[in-house]
Parts: structure tokens; sequence; C-alpha cells
């Protein structure tokens, strides 16, 4: 069972907003997951490789060849471990308001 989770994060690594799919995919209500820290849905291992992969976007990085989907694992909020692919991208900044 595939379940697309979707957040658009700050430049600080903080959720700004979650679709239902992610807060579900986590274990969380609809709503919940704003304003958390990325890094803590991950298990401390594959926290450092997310938040590293972050960091280099928001440093206008490009990802390594075969770096765009990489498979890391999950926290629920139960604490229990989830397989997931990590898809990262930047979205356009020229539209903030």
């Amino acid at each position: 069972i595939a379940a697309d989770g979707t957040l658009i994060l700050d430049r600080e690594g903080n959720i700004v907003q979650a679709n239902g799919g992610a807060a579900k995919l986590f274990g969380y209500e609809a709503g919940d997951l704003a304003g958390r820290f990325f890094g803590s849905l991950f298990a401390p291992e594959s926290e450092r490789v997310a938040t590293a992969r972050l960091e280099r976007l928001v440093q206008g990085g490009e990802t390594a060849a075969g770096d765009e989907s990489r498979e890391i694992i999950g926290r629920k909020r139960q604490g229990n471990l989830a397989s997931l692919h990590l898809i990262l991208g930047r979205l356009d900044e020229s539209d903030e308001k």
C-alpha cells in the first residue's frame, strides 16, 4: 500500500503545511504536523540524511546523481518505524509574498 505524503517546509526545516497523506502516514491528525521539525519524522540515522539533503537544497546545491529519491526510515507518532522514499524539491520562491 502506497501513501503519498507531501510536506511544505520553511528554510529552517519546520513543517509549514502537510497533506492528509502525510498526516496519516506518520500517525497524526490533519494539521498536527504544522510547526514540527522535519527531522523529527525520521529515525536518527535517517534524520541526518534527510536534514543534510534539505540543507543542500536550501543552500542552492544540487542533489547528487541518483539521490533524487532515497529510501529512509520514518518514525511514526506511536514510535514504530516505516520504510519510506524521500524526494525533496524546491518550490519557486519568486511567488512568495
